[in-house]
């Protein structure tokens, strides 16, 4: 069983698990990131970038996520607490 989600970090990590998940017939929606390396990698991959803060649950393309993974320490404002609502799930730790 496949599922969609969205990515949050600053670190290679965030890229390096995006690569599994897709292997493994995941999704990955969307990341979160101001990290240009990432941001260049997510182009290539046709993912779309959010950059954190304020507001981000809005700016986020929609309810259609099983959840979503932030690398810990990636939090800043526009916590990913925020995602929550709409019935999201949140995994913050070590990618």
């Amino acid at each position: 069983m496949s599922f969609t989600t969205v990515l949050m970090g600053a670190e290679s990590l965030l890229v390096q698990c995006a690569e599994i998940l897709i292997g493994r017939g995941h999704t990955v929606r969307e990341v979160v990131t101001d990290n240009p390396d990432i941001v260049q990698w997510a182009a290539g991959r046709g993912v779309r970038v959010v950059p954190p803060g304020k507001d981000l649950a809005d700016r986020l393309a929609g309810p259609h996520t099983d959840g979503a993974r932030a690398e810990r320490g990636a939090v800043g404002e526009g916590a990913p607490t925020d995602l929550l609502r709409g019935g999201r799930g949140l995994q913050s730790s070590p990618l």
